[in-house]
């Protein structure tokens, strides 16, 4: 009995915490993403799977020693918790393979403290009925628990073998300094901006003589047809000249897409794209922007670039773990957000946005103001939401951290 408790305590832990799951990716999304190592956020989360297995396997001895009443109760509060977490398990997975499920709301979170007490009310006054079930879902608990044979070697094997990616050693701005008087052509990509509202059919009130000023001096392509609906699509598509659907990476970051003339999986190719076809025309590029790991994918072809993530890709990122602190330090962090991460609640604030904004845009100031460089892409995370510029104020507000 106390075999099969050790199993259960397992395959709960992994229920529990199953933040592993972004590392799981079929396309390797949050790893693309991401761009560096992972070695103290997957160590901190295999510290919390042994303490939440060794804490439930405890916990399931010890009811054993309750009286008969009390110990269907109990039995019944963690059938029910196990019970929502598979399903909560499930939904994740179905979103991990770009099923058109929403993310669990706040209701659906409410729900991970009434359906263990409700099973715990209908053990304690229908255990005829509710014996088979509990039993039921306790083996499918210790059945997972089969699976930590498989997601730990995979994850020790993640930690050791990935590195920080190329963009992350060109995080300091370069010296970027220089004379020329060559053409020069700067591409800047607003976030989300809707040209219909910012430019054709402005709101009553509303006054952007700043980007009026841009449009004035720039050039402008109309009937354009996007090439898709999530950035890590359409800018890598757009880059190549090509309408491209299907976009992997491997767990060191390395993008391919799909090729529907070939039927086959082809390698991004750098010296295809815009700034290949500028490196090769004897233009130095520049490139600053967040979300897609543009240094990673554009390295060789590029003279300068910067990029900042701007949001978090790995789920435990979202509760204050991070690569920068230790193993016992992300270790720690998780339990303590453990009703957040329930929650799924936790989302990029005003004020990490609002960072993410003024550490590109100090880069991108000294990327325009380099006439060495003939060719810049800015892609900026603005006016992407949430909202960061007070429009009756006419300014950036202050960050509450700082």
């Amino acid at each position: 009995m106390r075999m099969r408790n050790g199993l259960e305590g397992v395959g709960a832990a992994l229920l529990l915490f199953p933040y592993f799951l972004s590392f799981f990716h079929p396309e390797n999304h949050e790893l693309y993403h991401h761009g560096l190592s992972v070695t103290h956020l997957i160590g901190g989360l295999l510290v919390d799977l042994l303490g939440c297995s060794i804490l439930v396997t405890s916990l399931l001895v010890a009811v054993q020693h309750l009286r008969p009443s009390l110990r269907r109760v109990s039995e019944g509060i963690f059938a029910g918790l196990m019970l929502w977490c598979i399903a909560d398990f499930t939904f994740q997975i179905l979103m991990c393979l770009h099923y058109p499920f929403a993310s669990p709301s706040r209701v659906w979170a409410q729900t991970a403290i009434a359906i263990p007490l409700l099973a715990g009310v209908l053990a304690r006054f229908f255990p005829s009925y509710t014996t088979p079930a509990v039993r039921a879902v306790r083996l499918a608990v210790a059945a997972f628990a089969f699976s930590a044979l498989w997601i730990v070697p995979q994850l020790i094997h993640l930690a050791l073998a990935r590195q920080p990616s190329v963009w992350a050693a060109s995080i300091a701005p370069a010296d970027y300094s220089g004379s020329g008087s060559k053409p020069r052509i700067i591409w800047i990509l607003l976030d989300e901006l809707s040209y219909d509202q910012a430019f054709e059919h402005v709101a009553s009130g509303i006054q952007l003589p700043n980007l009026n000023g841009l449009r004035s001096r720039s050039v402008s392509f109309s009937k354009l047809k996007p090439e898709g609906y999530t950035t890590d699509r359409i800018i890598p598509s757009l880059f190549i000249g090509r309408h491209i659907d299907r976009f992997r990476s491997t767990i060191y970051g390395d993008l391919s897409y799909w090729d529907e003339s070939q039927h086959r999986w082809s390698a991004y190719d750098a010296n295809a794209t815009l700034f290949g076809l500028a490196n090769r025309s004897g233009w130095k590029s520049g490139i600053d922007g967040w979300y897609n790991p543009y240094c990673e994918t554009l390295a060789s072809v590029l003279s300068a670039r910067y990029r900042n993530p701007g949001i978090v890709f790995v789920p435990m990122e979202e509760y204050g773990a991070s690569e920068d602190k230790s193993v016992l330090a992300n270790a720690a962090i998780l339990p303590d957000e453990f009703v957040a991460a329930l929650a799924h609640s936790k989302k990029i604030t005003a004020d990490e946005h609002m960072q993410a904004y003024l550490d590109i845009m100090a880069h991108t100031q000294a990327l325009i103001e380099d006439s060495q460089l003939s060719f810049v892409f800015l892609h900026l995370p603005v006016p992407h939401p949430p909202g960061i510029y007070d429009r009756q104020r006419h300014m950036l507000p202050r960050m509450s951290r700082l």
